[in-house]
């Protein structure tokens, strides 16, 4: 259940904000255009619900609408929940980061053993992944550890532990495991003992579902017709992905995680803490997040697939604000929509409240966009690292180089607004360049990122 990674990203919003019924009605035409059967979206800002909305169906059969509180699948975002049980049980004396996997674990694959608790909880371990292998088809049925294991173990680890990150639900899967060793009771118990009841988290479980509990269906589309999806297997993947929840009592964690009612303050930090690989470079996971900027403000995000759904979860400790989204299906994508009303109703993250810098460097300006305008057009070139020259060659995004060359064409106004930087997980600096383009119509704002050296990624998007 990796993070999804989106190159490009199109936001719909007027260069003044809209009125409620406008924004709405937005969105509705967003959710249209998504065509996933439901979706739902929230923004809170200081404990409070500032924007939530239900889309579409939560069952095509019967069509019963989406509703806010409805419960749905959450996929990797289990993870973090997962890294907060087990410093738990550091903080109870019963466990130690530095532990190898081997000591904790016996019976395991050779070249796992040496792989520390930490390395694994930052995805540094080398162990395999073996929803890659197995594919998500796998979380359908229920499963014994040594089923995992097995799947994990047909491929060798890619390098030794600390050498790079590499995103792996074993690893996770194996923590589960420790965390039921060293409590002494089922993963599910643990959780529901220590964390669920204590927040107040009613709706949210791992199994059996509670029957008070309303939720969605969710589907699957690879085989070209929309088709429903079983419920994932708790025991197929613990907690790398297994648990269900809903927007409140998500939203009832992500206040808890202001507080010390989990953990001590310096031990919560952990989950949010980048790391060292074995040359010193930085990687910014945590434990079950990703650490990275939007628009200059600090950003902690994961999102978490299942067979049946897909969500987002953006954390802006800064601003004490966030985002979620979901919808009930693999691969549905919504989180333009979220990202649109995050950008309505958190101050300080539109673009439009920005000066422009009155010294122009024209050339630097001329150079960036020299390169967007040959990606857009279909040219590769040295001065392009690997996703923009998939982004240039691919014929998948033809029709956006099409629409991204018919906003070059319409106007050369373009005006550099400013450049941050960041830190991608493998540890990469990229240096993003933001430009505001003044179109017949309207406002464009695109991000050009520099890693290397070479174009890194593109963003275009309306504020």
């Amino acid at each position: 259940m990796p993070a999804l990674s989106l190159l490009l990203v199109s936001v719909c919003l007027s260069p003044q904000l809209p009125s409620q019924a406008e924004f709405d009605a937005r969105l509705d035409r967003a959710f249209v255009a998504s065509k996933v059967p439901g979706a739902g979206i929230r923004v809170a800002k200081d404990g409070r619900v500032v924007y939530e909305k239900a889309f579409g169906v939560a069952d095509e059969v019967d069509k019963a609408p989406t509703t806010v509180n409805m419960a749905f699948e959450i996929g990797s975002l289990s993870k973090q929940f997962t890294a907060v049980a087990a410093l738990m049980l550091v903080q109870d004396g019963k466990l130690k980061l530095d532990e190898m996997l081997g000591a904790a674990i016996p019976d395991l694959p050779t070249a796992w053993r040496s792989a520390t608790l930490d390395q694994v909880l930052h995805h540094m371990s080398g162990v395999p992944d073996y929803e890659e292998i197995a594919t998500y088809d796998f979380y359908n049925l229920p499963r014994q550890p040594k089923e995992i294991i097995e799947q994990a173990a047909k491929k060798e680890p890619a390098f030794k532990p600390g050498e790079k990150f590499e995103y792996s639900n074993t690893g996770y899967f194996l923590i589960s495991m420790i965390v039921e060793k060293k409590s002494g009771m089922p993963l599910s118990r643990f959780m529901q003992n220590r964390m669920f009841d204590k927040l107040g988290m009613k709706s949210t479980y791992t199994y059996p579902k509670p029957s008070q509990v309303k939720t969605m269906t969710g589907y699957h589309s690879r085989s070209g017709t929309r088709t429903k999806q079983p419920a994932i297997a708790w025991t197929s993947t613990l907690g790398a992905g297994g648990i269900v929840s809903t927007l409140d009592d998500l939203m009832r964690w992500d206040e808890a995680l202001y507080t010390e009612k989990l953990l001590k303050k310096d031990l919560l930090a952990k989950i949010w803490t980048p790391t060292k690989f074995n040359d010193g470079t930085v990687n910014t996971y945590g434990y079950g997040w990703f650490s990275t900027t939007f628009r200059g403000q600090k950003e902690l995000n994961h999102s978490g697939q299942t067979n049946g759904f897909t969500c987002i979860y953006r954390r802006y400790p800064d601003q004490h604000a966030s985002v979620w989204a979901f919808c009930n299906t693999y691969d549905g994508n919504v989180f333009g929509m979220a990202r649109a009303a995050l950008i309505r109703y958190v101050p300080g993250l539109n673009y439009a409240a920005l000066p422009i810098p009155a010294n122009q460097d024209g050339e630097q300006t001329k150079k960036h966009f020299d390169l967007v305008r040959k990606a857009c057009s279909g040219e590769s070139t040295d001065a392009m690292g690997p996703n923009i020259k998939d982004f240039a060659t691919n014929a998948r995004f033809a029709d956006v180089r099409k629409e991204l060359l018919g906003y070059l064409n319409a106007s050369n106004d373009l005006k550099f607004l400013r450049t941050t930087t960041r830190t991608t997980a493998s540890g990469a600096q990229v240096q993003d360049n933001l430009y505001h383009q003044t179109i017949p119509n309207g406002v464009k704002y695109w991000t050009v990122g520099f890693s290397g050296g070479l174009m890194s990624g593109l963003l275009i998007e309306d504020e």
